[in-house]
């Protein structure tokens, strides 16, 4: 799995950074199909920006994007954004492969 891990303000830290990479391998280990992940960590009119964009097989596609006064909050607040997306499209994904199971059964 790739991570890039981006700071495009001078108060963007190495620290910040890492604890970013750190939440970002947490969450690969969650959802194991993860590809990549890209983080942009920014500071935008005094406020703490981070977006995380997450691509897995099967074309998955996630982007969250949160607001918040310290950075640490919102790389927090981005994972658990990024996790509930993660857990809704592994429930759709069983939901779908359970409908087509039923069908099959049913056709039988």
């Amino acid at each position: 799995m790739r991570i890039q891990i981006t700071g495009r303000h001078v108060g963007v830290t190495e620290a910040m950074k890492a604890y970013a990479k750190e939440k970002v391998e947490k969450l690969a280990k969650v959802y194991g199909r993860l590809t990549h992940v890209d983080v942009v960590m920014d500071v935008v009119h005094g406020a703490h920006v981070v977006e995380m964009e997450a691509s897995g097989n099967r074309q998955t596609q996630l982007v969250c994007k949160v607001e918040s006064p310290d950075m640490y909050a919102a790389v927090d607040l981005a994972e658990a954004k990024l996790l509930a997306q993660l857990r809704r499209h592994k429930q759709k994904l069983s939901d779908h492969h359970r409908e087509e199971g039923d069908a099959f059964l049913r056709a039988a």
